[in-house]
């Protein structure tokens, strides 16, 4: 008799979902929108209470039966270098090996999470802050910590400073505060997910974890998702008319056809800045996927800092960053 011929293994896509997050202080204000691999379909995930981190990663852990699950939330996963660099000054930091090992014991600090008002009570224990009015707050606060509270990839896509809850537009301290708050609780030795870059790099992540959470960066994705072709004129994203306008342009993207691609909810993201967002975010990492493109490249700190997915997008001139005036982070 012939020898039996072998079935063929078929290899699940390395991602094969993804959940793309909007993510902000407050949970009404989150967004998730999921990006499936194998039937290339885009929709939004409905939830009636609000999303929370651990109700995120529960959600993605249900899917792990498809293959990996990549989440990609838009909130600073990471920390300044040069904070990093004086966990030695405070009993217990000094043996953290990297921001997950040292969110895990920081976290306990009585004040972590309380934001000071006042650049006299900035301390490494009580790192949020509220800019109070006036001129030169910021940068009282600034020389009270010797630091501008920024990381390499906060200088290059012009983000604010993490630490910072209030008192400039766009302040991104809050949705950093609970997504720091959240995660640390869930730092458990033995758990489902994997936290890029400081835990491996993300090919390597998604290989071998059935979950995977990294920070993105939505405005690295709008021009990413659609064909410059079609690229509509840009006004505000808090314009209605805006959003409709690149909804519209990515629904006619020709990679949308090419692949195959089916997009539902798109009202969402017409509706709301947060789905917007979270939608675009979602197809763009569909995009490079299917593409086999890789999902990160430098500058990445596994240490400290960390890094966001499709930051190459910033020196790509097909995507001509940065073109478009550049949204602050919430």
């Amino acid at each position: 008799m012939p020898d039996k011929v072998p079935p063929v293994l078929l290899r699940l896509p390395s991602p094969a979902i993804v959940l793309a997050a909007d993510w902000a202080g407050k949970r009404k204000k989150r967004s998730v929108w999921i990006a499936d691999i194998v039937e290339r379909t885009i929709r939004r995930c409905h939830t009636p209470d609000g999303w929370t981190l651990r109700s995120l990663l529960r959600d993605a852990t249900k899917l792990e039966h498809r293959g990996s699950v990549l989440v990609a939330v838009d909130a600073v996963i990471g920390v300044p270098a040069a904070y990093f660099a004086r966990r030695g000054e405070i009993p217990g930091w000094e043996g953290s090996v990297n921001f997950i090992h040292w969110l895990a014991v920081a976290a306990r600090s009585p004040q972590f999470f309380e934001a000071c008002k006042e650049a006299s009570a900035w301390s490494l224990t009580q790192p949020f802050f509220a800019i109070p009015k006036g001129a030169g707050a910021r940068r009282d606060f600034v020389g009270a910590a010797g630091f501008d509270f920024l990381r390499r990839i906060d200088r290059c896509t012009k983000a604010n400073p993490l630490f910072v809850v209030n008192g400039i537009p766009g302040t991104v301290g809050s949705a950093t505060r609970e997504i720091w708050r959240e995660l640390s609780e869930l730092l458990q030795p033995e758990r489902a997910f994997r936290v890029w870059p400081f835990e491996g790099r993300i090919e390597k992540l998604l290989d071998e974890a059935p979950v995977v959470l990294a920070e993105m960066y939505p405005r690295l994705t709008y021009e990413m998702a659609i064909d410059p072709a079609l690229r509509p004129p840009w006004s505000k994203k808090t314009h209605k008319a805006c959003r409709s306008a690149w909804v519209e342009a990515l629904r006619n993207a020709p990679w949308i056809t090419e692949e195959g691609v089916t997009i539902a909810d798109l009202q969402y993201a017409i509706a709301t800045e947060d789905d917007f967002d979270a939608l675009f975010t979602a197809a763009a990492l569909l995009r490079r996927i299917l593409e086999g493109a890789p999902l990160a490249a430098e500058p990445i700190d596994p240490i400290a800092e960390g890094g966001i997915l499709l930051y190459e997008s910033i020196a790509s001139p097909d995507v001509g960053f940065p073109k478009l005036p550049l949204p602050a982070r919430k």
